[in-house]
């Protein structure tokens, strides 16, 4: 079950408490969830928390593949190959040990499946991979500082950009999201 709100701290001499209100709408939802579980009021419980992210916005996405597909043009190789390079090198990724008779289960379960070929392994070597995400997870930020290396990469072919003003404008479009 996934919700979302607000924290709300509440400091007592000897403990402190932590309330998350949650919108109306998704109320009966939680407290079927809870009861399906048969969750009592005392039992103990592990909680995930973690702050939420403006997703990017479809201009962002639009924007970033009509560069990747100038900068393939100019570069006459495919749109994937740009893609790939710029995930490779302003994307998030994971360093991670694996044994060596394990590498190829784990690059099978990362890359399958994927409509991205964004989705890729790097081996490193001595048992150590680097595994890309595509950027259909990205957040704002992740997606905006690999927009960025494709704007410096169109500056450096001579390829027409947005302006610094207009890109910042559409960054600010996405927070606002």
């Amino acid at each position: 079950m996934r919700l979302s709100g607000r924290i709300d701290l509440g400091l007592f001499y000897s403990r402190t408490d932590i309330t998350i209100p949650i919108r109306n709408e998704d109320r009966q939802e939680a407290i079927g969830w809870f009861k399906n579980i048969d969750l009592k009021e005392n039992d103990e419980v592990i909680i995930d928390i973690k702050k939420k992210r403006q997703k990017r916005s479809l201009n962002a996405n639009a924007y970033f593949w009509q560069l990747v597909n100038k900068v393939a043009q100019k570069l006459n190789c495919s749109d994937q190959d740009v893609y790939r390079k710029l995930v490779k090198d302003f994307g998030v990724s994971t360093t991670l040990m694996v044994r060596d008779e394990a590498k190829e289960a784990f690059i099978r379960a990362w890359t399958e499946g994927k409509d991205s070929s964004g989705w890729f392994v790097e081996d490193l070597g001595h048992e150590v991979l680097r595994a890309y995400s595509g950027t259909s997870t990205y957040n704002t930020k992740e997606m905006s500082r690999i927009i960025d290396g494709l704007v410096e990469e169109c500056k450096e072919l001579d390829i027409e950009t947005m302006t610094s003003d207009e890109l910042e404008h559409l960054k600010a479009t996405w927070r606002q999201r």
